[in-house]
């Protein structure tokens, strides 16, 4: 409490809150968090139905800094374009600065516990600041982040995070993405085109299986191959084309009988 109150219990204003908040969110997917959606809609700026529980860390995190104090997150980095992080995207600029972003791309720095663009991401309370600095790992982690950032990092304008989608990128390439939003129409608005969330489970665990499995079921019964069908995620999308993951999901159309 004395980091909010003085001993008399009165607040103490500007100079209240952490210094630092440092952490690694959990992840949680969001149709177990139901019960707790209403708490988080009525006190939550970055509320949206479907997001990820991350994003409230990400907000209570930096709720909780003293006037200029930092954050220091490793989590997944959807929160950058995902539709569920439109919400977020608004608010953050508000009330924090980026220092520093660096994204894993296809490394993960966990084992057995993937993340969809893992990412350290430094803020610090307040605003203000013109640029941040801003990392991709294409190829293998690098011994020093702290090197590689200096080194291989580029600047971003805080200017950028007025776009709807974060790229993170260069000043140049920002201002050709603001006009290809401009100018361009996005695929969602194309007359007669409907995009859908795709398939959801709610188990993982049971319906998606990999290669090594799904032989097995088709040597117990070829008919099995009717059920199975190959599964694409985010994590596999990349730039006209995907990668294969070997993944594959047992899909039997609601009321099918096997």
């Amino acid at each position: 409490p004395e980091v909010f109150f003085d001993r008399h219990g009165r607040s103490l204003g500007e100079r209240a809150g952490f210094d630092a908040v440092v952490g690694n969110p959990p992840y949680v997917r969001q149709e177990l968090l139901a019960p707790f959606k209403p708490f988080m809609q009525a006190e939550f700026s970055s509320f949206n139905s479907v997001a990820d529980l991350y994003i409230y860390f990400y907000e209570r995190g930096v709720r909780l800094l003293r006037q200029h104090g930092r954050l220091a997150y490793i989590s997944s980095g959807t929160f950058a374009r995902a539709n569920f992080g439109k919400a977020f995207r608004q608010f953050l600029p508000t009330v924090a600065s980026f220092e520093s972003v660096i994204d894993f791309g296809e490394n993960q720095p966990f084992p057995g516990a993937e993340m969809v663009r893992p990412s350290i991401v430094v803020l610090s309370q307040g605003t203000g600041t013109v640029s941040f600095r801003s990392l991709l790992i294409a190829q293998k982690v690098p011994p020093s982040l702290e090197d590689a950032l200096v080194q291989s990092g580029i600047d971003c304008y805080t200017s950028s995070l007025a776009l709807p989608d974060w790229s993170f990128q260069g000043a140049g390439e920002t201002g050709l993405l603001a006009k290809l939003l401009e100018r361009g129409q996005p695929l969602g608005g194309a007359n007669g085109l409907r995009i859908n969330r795709g398939v959801t489970t709610g188990l993982n665990e049971a319906f998606v299986i990999d290669g090594g499995t799904r032989h097995r079921l088709l040597a117990l019964d070829p008919q099995n191959a009717e059920l199975i069908e190959r599964l694409v995620q985010g994590r596999d999308l990349r730039p006209w084309y995907y990668e294969e993951a070997d993944r594959w999901l047992i899909f039997a159309r609601r009321g099918e009988q096997k």
